[in-house]
């Protein structure tokens, strides 16, 4: 990888933008086709959102890794000698026909973009969410798990996510609440039946919560009854927010076509409504978000512009 220098990388042939597997596989096969290509990340590090993975990974082909940091090294060791521009900690301010602008004002020229920003967790809008993270508000159920040991925990949401990580937040935890906004989980139901099992998890159905309370750390929640909107206090000392997600592609709006959630759409080779633009990864595959379909959508992109560059 090449260390970007703004005064001397100004133009090329493809800018991937994130550095997770989809855009880490995209820039590897660009420079493994001969096209000039800039990677740009925004976090300080590559990897993107392997590192919200803390369980191990059994089924992506080639290798069975205890979390994502152990898939994120293996990744990075084999594209350490490409010979793709690497633009770490760097943001891209805005997104114009054949050109991006970062967030200190350099400008760079493409003929062809990739997006592979991946997605964002859906917050639920308050902003202790934000002041609380580390004082009470967990950002990793499994990661963290081992620091909620003989506490009150509550979880939000209805889906997979949410509960599974209640149930692994009950083994250590001496009460846990899983908050859910409907009358019915969406979880899978082998998954929800653990629940019935579980003797400390309290299950609040019909329920949203509307205050997180607490100065230095986190003391409680407030929530709601979405029938009556009978408001009740809950002292717990750590809350998991796990609502959903949703795609990073506010770059591209009104740029190019997008779904109801705002997926970005696109063909069979990646390629959005704008020909000079294409998208992999979760931003675009809100059924079936996976690494392995991350990794292989980089390389039919970057084989799709080559063909089109040299035709």
């Amino acid at each position: 990888m090449i260390q970007f220098d703004s005064s001397k990388h100004s133009e090329f042939e493809v800018v991937v933008i994130g550095g997770g597997p989809g855009g880490l596989s995209a820039a590897t096969w660009c420079v493994e086709l001969g096209m000039s290509t800039l990677l740009i990340e925004s976090n300080d590090e590559l990897g993107g959102q392997l590192s919200w993975i803390h369980n191990p990974i059994m089924n992506h082909l080639g290798g069975v890794f205890g979390n994502g940091s152990d898939l994120r090294e293996v990744m990075l060791k084999q594209v350490a000698e490409r010979d793709f521009v690497l633009a770490l900690g760097r943001k891209v301010d805005q997104i114009n026909h054949g050109s991006v602008t970062l967030s200190d004002g350099g400008a760079i020229r493409f003929k062809h973009l990739i997006m592979a920003t991946g997605l964002s967790r859906r917050t639920i809008g308050i902003d202790a969410e934000r002041v609380l993270v580390g004082k009470g508000i967990l950002s990793s159920g499994a990661g963290q798990r081992e620091s909620v040991t003989g506490k009150t925990v509550a979880v939000i949401g209805g889906g997979d996510a949410a509960v599974e990580n209640a149930l692994i937040l009950s083994e250590f935890a001496e009460k846990t609440f899983l908050i859910h906004r409907r009358e019915k989980f969406v979880a899978r139901d082998e998954m929800v039946s653990q629940l019935q099992s579980r003797k400390n998890i309290d299950v609040l159905l019909n329920k949203t919560v509307k205050s997180i309370e607490g100065h230095d750390v986190l003391s409680s929640i407030i929530i709601e009854d979405v029938n009556n909107r009978e408001l009740t206090s809950l002292a717990v000392e750590n809350l998991l927010i796990r609502i959903g997600f949703e795609p990073n592609s506010s770059l591209l709006e009104g740029k190019v076509e997008v779904d109801e959630k705002k997926y970005i759409k696109v063909d069979s080779t990646f390629r959005s409504s704008d020909p000079s633009i294409y998208a992999i990864g979760d931003v675009v595959s809100p059924m079936s978000p996976t690494i392995s379909g991350a990794v292989g959508a980089g390389s039919i992109a970057a084989k799709s512009i080559h063909f089109r560059l040299n035709n």
